[in-house]
């Protein structure tokens, strides 16, 4: 097999060769945590709650970016940009019915107010603060429901208040328990339905920005085999004689670009492994990308792109931020929103968010990007 500079066997030593390490900078700035809800928010159908959310310890969010979103990051709910209102960004389920209240902003408070809800509001919400040396989020519930079951909840708080008392008298100890575990039983079906209609709606939503990805046969490095549809490309051993053209990627590392270039929207695709190899890596790049020499794989060096290998998963920033996924993946899920400057993996398959890339300005026309090694194969679907 051809040997690969810098690679030696050890995928540490690629890290070290590809990507210089730089320092982090901001140490007083990324100690500040955003602070959300601790407990379940619970509003009734077609009335109106309050996301609030605030730094600390307390600074001035008056020139941050603050936004809300969905758990999956998948619908905006309200977006703030150092000193701007944006509405037209919130997602069509959203918009009109937000409201920023900023009066504590610059002591880091700010809170934003949703009405007219309805069941499907509910789910895994956050808020997040964003500067560029800084980015911090909290995750809170939304819990929608009848009047009564929010009676409930709020029955079942008093309760726990009066817990003390409650231990020394039988027949309220009894009714503590039939309630106790009728709200238990409430509470796991409300999560476990709301879980699977955020994975279910995050999944539709994805699905209806799905793009169909083909391979650039011009761009192809000589040691990548496409196939005949140009949607599996693989790694071989010895390099093929392909026409000379300045499109192509020449280096010593294999990569190839999708045939399709984005300058604007949402778009989305899907990346299955048939072979892991050593190493692969999938993101975007853009069209001024290096064919011919050595380029930093960061968005420093204009490339955004996750690493896999090894039963491990790397953010290609710089350094590398380790991924924890919940599970193997089977299947990468690539979202790029050209406008937001934002480009997020997820979990195909259970739409577990992997990591977004801090919010960039994009100026180029964008490629899906492919790096393979020690014979990976892949595929597009």
């Amino acid at each position: 097999m051809m040997a690969l500079p810098c690679l030696s066997g050890l995928l540490p030593l690629l890290l070290l060769c590809m990507y210089p390490q730089t320092s982090v900078s901001g140490a007083a700035v990324q100690s500040v945590e955003a602070v959300g809800p601790s407990q379940p928010i619970c509003a009734t159908v077609g009335g109106e709650t309050m996301f609030s959310c605030h730094l600390s310890p307390p600074i001035s969010a008056v020139e941050m970016e603050v936004f809300w979103e969905t758990e999956h990051q998948i619908y905006l709910v309200h977006l703030y940009d150092n000193g701007t209102e944006y509405d037209d960004k919130a997602d069509d389920q959203y918009k009109g019915r937000t409201k920023m209240i900023k009066k504590d902003i610059a002591q880091g408070g700010v809170a934003v107010s949703l009405t007219n809800l309805t069941r499907s509001d509910a789910g895994r919400y956050m808020c997040a603060f964003r500067t560029r040396d800084m980015d911090t989020y909290a995750e809170f519930e939304l819990q929608v429901a009848g009047a009564s079951a929010c009676d409930l909840e709020k029955e079942r708080d008093t309760l726990q208040k009066e817990k003390g008392d409650l231990i020394k008298e039988r027949d309220n100890l009894l009714k503590e328990k039939v309630i106790g575990d009728l709200i238990n039983t409430i509470d796991k079906l409300q999560k476990e339905k709301g879980k699977g209609d955020l994975i279910k709606a995050a999944r539709d939503k994805l699905q209806k920005e799905k793009v169909m990805v083909t391979l650039d046969p011009d761009t192809a490095h000589p040691l990548l085999l496409l196939s005949e549809g140009r949607r599996r490309v693989r790694q071989t051993d010895t390099a093929q004689s392909l026409p000379d053209t300045p499109r192509r990627f020449t280096f010593r590392f294999p990569c190839v670009l999708g045939s399709e270039g984005f300058t604007s929207g949402r778009h989305y695709w899907e990346v299955q492994p048939l072979q892991e190899g050593v190493v692969w890596f999938v993101g975007v790049a853009p069209e001024s990308v290096n064919r011919t020499a050595l380029f930093t794989v960061s968005p420093e060096g204009g490339v955004w792109a996750v690493q896999v290998g090894g039963g491990q998963y790397m953010a290609l920033t710089s350094p590398p931020t380790p991924l924890p996924p919940r599970e193997k993946l089977l299947k990468l899920g690539v979202y790029l929103d050209y406008d937001l400057g934002r480009l997020s993996l997820y979990n195909a398959d259970s739409m577990e968010l992997l990591y977004t890339f801090p919010q960039a300005s994009f100026t180029e026309r964008l490629f899906p990007f492919f790096y393979l090694w020690g014979g990976v194969e892949l595929r597009l679907v």
